[in-house]
């Protein structure tokens, strides 16, 4: 594996290398990489048989690799293989200069290096085939998930269905976001309403909320449509939390898309509520592996705090 700066790499290779990769994913194509990884690296195999994109970042002065909030997993994809593969050597192969190595890998990579083994930790996330009849996707529903769907149902004259335009979606969003006592980086600001725009501009985006009397939004759900995946960014309030709004947006989108050869993605979460939620509406784990390395000395070991 050779590394390759970002300017030196060939993109109309690389997209050919993804999409013959037996381990595809829609995330790892450059055209995507550029929005949510602007100026990625990567490691290539000769002719392009191999790649591993580095999503990079700069802090303090100091190169360091992590994973795109928007990109669920990624590792290494080859056209070489067609079974599961040890990616120990690429991780081998990052350069020195990144001192941070944080990725998560694809579902088919995995690491045998028990000196790579001590940064790894398993997680999963979720995705729903959506090829089958609703009524059978509907089937293995949680009975809770069906309750909250009937709820906001029966909400009619309180609330109503409508769309949001891109800016009023991210708008929403960050203040949800710190409402709920959370962080979220300016890149990641950056790169989320650059999202928006792009798949809003080439008809790809379907923003769906929930208002009050007022007019006001409780809740929505930005959809966006890649490839053979649909994956989602949400925000929530109160009053939507307490009318299941969210659960009826995404059984909606189920319903209208169901029996297409299309993923929904949840982009998972191992986290309790968040998986409850995701795994649900019947949709199947996926096992991954999430790698941690700190090549930064011990004094430094503030760096990510």
């Amino acid at each position: 594996m050779e590394y390759f700066p970002h300017e030196k790499i060939d993109k109309l290779k690389w997209d050919i290398c993804i999409a013959n990769a037996f381990n595809a994913t829609p995330y790892a194509y450059s055209n995507y990489l550029d929005l949510v990884s602007p100026n990625w690296d990567a490691l290539i195999s000769k002719n392009y048989s191999t790649v591993l994109p580095l999503t990079k970042r700069n802090k303090y002065g100091v190169e360091y690799i992590c994973q795109p909030l928007f990109a669920p997993q990624l590792g290494a994809f080859s056209t070489i293989t067609t079974n599961n593969f040890c990616v120990d050597e690429y991780i081998g192969a990052i350069p020195s200069k990144f001192k941070i190595i944080d990725l998560a890998l694809n579902p088919y990579n995995y690491i045998i290096n028990p000196d790579l083994e001590i940064n790894c930790k398993n997680l999963v996330s979720q995705k729903l085939n959506l090829n089958k009849p609703y009524e059978e996707i509907k089937q293995f529903y949680k009975y809770n998930h069906i309750l909250n769907i009937h709820k906001f149902e029966k909400k009619g004259l309180v609330y109503n269905i409508g769309e949001l335009t891109p800016a009023d979606f991210y708008h929403n969003k960050i203040v949800s976001i710190q409402h709920n006592g959370n962080w979220i980086s300016a890149a990641d600001k950056t790169i989320l309403y650059n999202l928006l725009l792009h798949f809003n501009q080439h008809h790809k985006l379907k923003i769906i909320a929930g208002f009050n009397r007022q007019h006001q939004p409780i809740g929505a759900v930005a959809f966006f449509f890649y490839d053979n995946h649909i994956f989602f960014q949400s925000f929530n309030t109160m009053a939507g939390r307490k009318c299941g709004l969210i659960f009826y947006l995404i059984d909606d989108m189920i319903k209208k898309h169901s029996g297409k050869p299309l993923y929904l993605d949840f982009m998972g979460s191992s986290i309790a509520g968040v998986k409850y939620r995701n795994s649900g509406f019947g949709s199947t784990d996926v096992a991954y592996t999430r790698v941690t390395i700190n090549r930064l000395p011990k004094f430094f070991s503030l760096f990510r705090k």
